[in-house]
């Protein structure tokens, strides 16, 4: 976190390069940072097993390791889409609205009934 931290405040988000596949692909692992390290878990377990069967032959590292970074960059992404996808939907935060001025007229009824 702390090295995340001095790149973020060092790079500005303008910068040349930032608008390339990899620097998009690592700043949306970046965003999704707490779900992608619950993933992560899950496929430490799996790389461990793997090693364990495989008894940790030379080529498996770094076929484990490039696989887990796809995966978890895909992941950041397709959570990246999700929340794009939420974002053009304009009609739920109205009926979210419309939700909470309801639940607002009921308290106030609950209270003024006592």
């Amino acid at each position: 976190m702390a090295l995340a931290s001095i790149v973020a405040s060092l790079l500005p988000r303008e910068a040349g390069g930032m608008q390339r596949a990899l620097p998009r692909f690592l700043a949306a692992i970046g965003r999704h940072s707490l779900q992608v390290f619950y993933l992560g878990l899950f496929l430490s377990w799996g790389s461990a097993t793997a090693f364990r069967l495989f008894l940790a032959q030379g080529w498996l590292g770094p076929l484990l390791i490039g696989t887990g970074a796809l995966i978890l960059g895909a992941f950041a992404q397709g959570l990246d889409r999700r929340r794009a996808g939420r974002r053009a939907q304009p009609q739920g935060t109205a009926v979210a609205a419309l939700h909470l001025a309801n639940e607002r007229d009921d308290w106030r009824r609950m209270l003024s009934e006592i």
